[in-house]
């Protein structure tokens, strides 16, 4: 029998899980969505999407459901075959809403009650550890020696820093069994605010931000003003450019300085290259997530063994590089 929480929307998906009990289940772990969606059910349901995860909480507290709590999500790399997963509505940065956090001890009181699952803080990834978690226990560099590891990008702070210290108000909502108010952390909008200057960009100029919001909104990533204003909105989305590139050392810390750039023209170069070989076009806009990615493979396959002696790993190294006239990967 399906396992459902009581009390949730029930948007069942058919696909991007894996539709198997789990051999234990020990830990819930928390994320943030980076996004202000509604719903996820349409992105986990697109195959291209290759993720999920058993719950997402909205901003007003409403939570959904999108398979069995006994199956297994697509959301913590190696811990999944262990971990309820938990998205929430929101940005890199800021705070759980007061109703998300009522919610979030709903379910972490709900897998206590149903598998067992600890109420106590999980202070690392390791296979022993138990309880409720976040998802940056199981990212370098901070995944700890012998730690799972939940991500393959490097430095995704998920679910964020303001999120992080709200975690064992959760928890002890969750071992209560009784969910207490929270305040809403979250400042109340200010009518007309003024743009507020950021503090990891200012070595750039306005003309500088503009181009950057102007490179990030070509990749479908900024989504804000073109205003050269390097305040919040833009340091998510160089953030969230930063982790989910497929390909390089970066580090999401919302800054574009000299490493992110040096990524950015790189993969332009890349691309522009690519597109001189046989295959499908893709846009030359600095983005090294899936179509890059499977376009590099595909030039790969096509040439194995003639042009390209290298391994078929989509990974664009010395002998893909060489092949193609670009130097290395910065």
């Amino acid at each position: 029998m399906t396992v459902k929480m009581p009390g949730v929307v029930w948007k069942p998906i058919s696909r991007n899980y894996t539709k198997r009990r789990r051999a234990r289940t020990d830990c819930v772990i928390l994320h943030i969505a980076v996004t202000e969606a509604s719903s996820l059910k349409g992105w986990f349901n697109n195959p291209s999407a290759g993720a999920s995860s058993h719950f997402y909480v909205r901003r007003d507290g409403t939570i959904e459901q999108y398979m069995g709590a006994e199956y297994i999500s697509w959301a913590n790399g190696a811990g999944n075959s262990r971990s309820i997963t938990v998205e929430t509505q929101g940005m890199g940065t800021g705070s759980w809403t007061g109703p998300q956090v009522k919610s979030l001890a709903r379910i972490c009181s709900f897998a206590h009650e149903k598998f067992g699952v600890r109420t106590s803080l999980m202070q690392n990834s390791l296979p022993s550890s138990k309880g409720i978690g976040y998802h940056r226990l199981g990212v370098n560099p901070w995944r700890v020696n012998g730690g799972e590891l939940w991500s393959s990008s490097r430095g995704k702070i998920c679910p964020g820093y303001d999120r992080i210290p709200q975690i064992p108000t959760i928890a002890a909502n969750a071992a209560g069994g009784t969910y207490a108010p929270v305040a809403n952390p979250e400042k109340r909008p200010v009518k007309n605010p003024k743009p507020v200057q950021g503090t990891k960009n200012k070595h750039l100029s306005k003309a500088q931000v503009k181009n950057v919001q102007r490179a990030l909104a070509t990749c479908g990533i900024y989504r804000g003003k073109i205003d050269g204003v390097a305040g919040p909105v833009t340091e998510e989305a160089i953030e969230y450019y930063q982790r989910n590139q497929l390909w390089g050392n970066l580090v999401a810390d919302g800054m574009w300085g000299p490493v992110c750039v040096a990524h950015y023209k790189w993969v332009k170069q890349l691309q522009t290259a690519m597109n001189n070989w046989k295959g499908s076009k893709i846009a030359v806009d600095g983005d090294y997530r899936k179509v890059t990615r499977a376009r590099v493979e595909d030039i790969m396959e096509r040439n194995h063994g003639g042009a390209y002696k290298g391994v078929i790993d989509a990974k664009p190294g010395p002998v893909f590089c060489k092949m193609l006239e670009i130097p290395t990967h910065p």
